[in-house]
């Protein structure tokens, strides 16, 4: 019965974000229906599977002795799938959207605006530079606190290489610094998708390096902590690059030798991060193999896993957070009790031990984690809507904006970093969006300022 009611759901569902997009096929790709695949992989199939007792063994044994938990999970996965196409249906109506197909479509066939020698593009090429040498000093800076280089050293264990994960990243006693420190290595991806866009236009020498050179930055950046997660997506956001830059059509034999390489490099991945234990060498079907396994059960599982715990641990163990955990900057400004976030309480009932021992942090769950962990039923109820009108909002926006190669890197960039999988605070309080949009807002205030379009007259006026 559950089966028939899920796939209804997931008729209607196909129908609303048909409507909401445009287009659910990969020739016409758009964020919409990035959203769509995201969860359908991400949370309806494992929804069913969790409803039905079918989860992967050791993640939460207590599923199986609690009905009403799988049960309740999987209603606001079905909700989930309806409400964020009529969010962005209504985002459709707003903004005087009357068929997002013929904008999709028209997108799609517009000629990018590209030239290989303008100011901009000089620009962003002194960006990219900057971006590397401040990306080259926040992990020399701070070696002894790489995971990769730990690794490469191979004198820690996997506790210690766990421990590092947890406390990566750039850090420093001026917040303002650390900031930016992480913003500016945050959008090296941006700078190749960029490359690569010049470079598949006008297939010269200096565009190649400059794409080699961004595409490795990005690599190195991505794997420095250790995690599958940011590499993965960078090398999604190429294919998506690959695609925008193509005119040739693809169907889904075109697409397969892709999804098996994209298996291959989770078994790598899973193999050189986490470890495997198996005797003997490791051939390419055992990577895939392993790579099948790491997909169904991290990716198609492990976001979701995370969710049931905030339904099961809110309000019972723990009564919701409400705004307590919305930036601590404005809580600091405004003189009001802050809270950790939900996935740092959920880690700490969950695995105390490992929180203790410092392996363990964060618990990421899909956004209606968060929204029931912070608001319940209310939560549960606004947060699809809202998060659906919201990614319409950029969705529109990147379509209707000039197809230039920067525009069509932050598209990319944007479609892969908006916060469906992790948060739903990112979609009220953006703050993350805010510093990205400040960075953008830098690159072109420095086109103008190198390019003799702001200038600024300091000599003093005779007033007599």
């Amino acid at each position: 019965m559950f089966i028939f009611f899920s796939l209804v759901i997931l008729m209607i569902s196909v129908l609303l974000y048909k409507k909401a997009s445009g287009f659910l096929g990969l020739k016409y790709y758009n964020l919409g229906m990035f959203v769509f695949y995201n969860m359908l992989i991400f949370t309806f199939f494992s929804s069913i599977q969790i409803l039905y007792g079918l989860e992967p063994p050791g993640y939460i044994p207590t599923f199986s002795e609690s009905e009403t938990l799988r049960l309740f999970g999987w209603l606001v996965v079905m909700y989930t799938m309806l409400g964020i196409p009529s969010g962005m249906i209504f985002a459709n109506h707003i903004f005087g959207i009357n068929s997002m197909k013929k904008l999709v479509f028209c997108y799609h066939h517009k000629e990018p605006v590209i030239s290989d020698n303008s100011g901009f593009k000089n620009t962003i090429m002194f960006f990219s530079v900057l971006t590397f040498i401040v990306f080259i000093y926040s992990i020399v800076s701070q070696a002894d606190k790489v995971p990769f280089f730990a690794f490469l050293s191979g004198d820690d264990t996997i506790l210690e290489l766990m421990r590092l994960r947890r406390n990566s990243g750039f850090k420093s006693e001026s917040y303002i610094f650390q900031n930016l420190v992480i913003l500016l290595t945050g959008i090296l991806p941006v700078f190749c998708y960029t490359s690569f866009f010049y470079w598949r236009k006008f297939r010269t020498w200096k565009n190649f390096f400059w794409f080699v050179f961004s595409f490795f930055t990005s690599i190195i950046y991505s794997i420095s902590a250790l995690v599958k997660g940011p590499v993965v997506y960078l090398l999604l956001g190429m294919v998506f690059a690959f695609f925008m830059a193509s005119k040739k059509k693809y169907n889904l034999s075109k697409l397969l030798p892709i999804g098996l390489l994209f298996l291959f490099l989770m078994g790598i991945l899973s193999v050189f991060f986490q470890g495997v234990e198996k005797s003997g060498t490791f051939g390419v079907f055992d990577y895939l193999i392993i790579g099948v396994g790491a997909f169904f059960h991290r990716v198609c599982f492990g976001q979701l896993i995370c969710s049931y715990l905030a339904f099961d641990y809110f309000p019972a163990i723990h009564e919701h957070l409400g705004f307590s955990s919305t930036g601590r900057a404005i809580h600091d400004i405004l003189g009001l009790p802050f809270s950790d976030d939900y996935g740092i309480i959920v880690m700490s009932i969950f695995r105390p031990e490992q929180v203790a021992a410092g392996t363990a942090g964060h618990a990421t769950t899909m956004f209606f984690g968060e929204a029931w962990a912070n608001f319940g039923y209310f939560g549960i109820l606004i947060a699809p809507l809202w998060v659906g009108f919201v990614t319409q909002i950029v969705n529109i926006f990147f379509l209707k904006i000039e197809k230039k190669p920067f525009n069509m890197a932050l598209y990319i960039f944007f479609l892969i970093i908006l916060p469906i999988n992790s948060s739903f605070i990112g979609f009220y309080y953006p703050a993350w969006l805010i510093q990205y949009l400040l960075l953008i807002g830098l690159i072109y205030f420095f086109y103008y300022l190198f390019n003799d379009k702001i200038r600024f007259n300091f000599k003093e006026k005779n007033y007599v």
